[in-house]
């Protein structure tokens, strides 16, 4: 699959229609439900959520629970981030929603965020609906022992790697045009990086040894060897990462809260 953080790519060009009628986190949020089931060891339901029916069944729920995260982690997560990053997204963060229409517009956004990712996946999956409907998508392009590497697979890659590069280039051009934080909005930056470090380190110490496991379970080898280690490994980091990160911004957040100084100084 492409990885689920370049989905978001495809929804880039529809921010200009946030706050209305579309909502900009819904959409990114929903651009990536599809894949949960990954991050959760639920390989079934993410093969449903890639359905149409699975669109509004599972995708809106899960949707609504990464809002909710969202909504109540967006202000301890940014705190934690280091300048000139926090200082450029904080302020952004958004109240809880509290009325009836403003869930109207979220819901709408995160089902079409949801078929962006399936629309996407349509092309690069191999039982996807355009991949069983176009042969040239099923054309093989190289061996690579013990697999043919075919067109829908090569797009995969690609569009893993495009898709990525359209988000960070995007998010570094709009950061380009913020305010420059003051000079004393930029003081204990250090332990911000360490705090990251510490989250990447602990996340890869749990993720790839769980991932080379399963690839040595199953008997891959050569380049489905390497390709089982990078997927399991995206999958199960995140699964000590999000919580992890999560408690400890939280934390934080509320001592810096009860601080004299208040959350306030950046």
């Amino acid at each position: 699959m492409p990885w689920t953080v370049s989905h978001p790519a495809l929804v880039l060009p529809l921010q200009r229609f946030s706050p209305r009628p579309l909502d900009f986190a819904a959409l990114i949020l929903g651009s990536m439900t599809p894949d949960m089931g990954y991050y959760v060891n639920n390989f079934k339901l993410a093969t449903f959520a890639h359905t149409l029916p699975g669109s509004f069944i599972a995708c809106v729920p899960l949707g609504v629970l990464l809002m909710v995260v969202f909504y109540l982690f967006c202000k301890p997560l940014c705190y934690a981030l280091p300048a000139p990053h926090r200082q450029a997204l904080l302020p952004l963060c958004p109240a809880f929603p509290a009325t009836v229409g403003r869930w109207a517009v979220i819901l709408p956004s995160l089902l079409l965020g949801a078929w962006s990712h399936n629309f996407w996946d349509a092309f690069t999956h191999e039982h996807g609906w355009f991949v069983e409907r176009i042969p040239w998508l099923m054309q093989p392009v190289v061996q690579l022992t013990p697999i043919n590497v075919r067109v829908y697979l090569v797009l995969q890659e690609m569009s893993t790697v495009l898709g990525f590069a359209i988000v960070v280039i995007a998010y570094w051009r709009w950061l380009r045009r913020q305010p420059a934080p003051r000079a004393d909005e930029s003081q204990s930056e250090a332990w911000r990086y360490l705090f990251w470090l510490a989250i990447a380190v602990a996340s890869l110490l749990v993720g790839y040894p769980a991932a080379a496991a399963y690839a040595n379970s199953v008997s891959a080898h050569g380049f489905l060897f390497l390709r089982s280690i990078l997927f399991r490994t995206a999958v199960y980091a995140p699964q000590i990462a999000v919580p992890l990160t999560l408690i400890a911004t939280a934390i934080i957040y509320a001592q810096r809260k009860r601080s004299p100084a208040g959350p306030h100084v950046l």
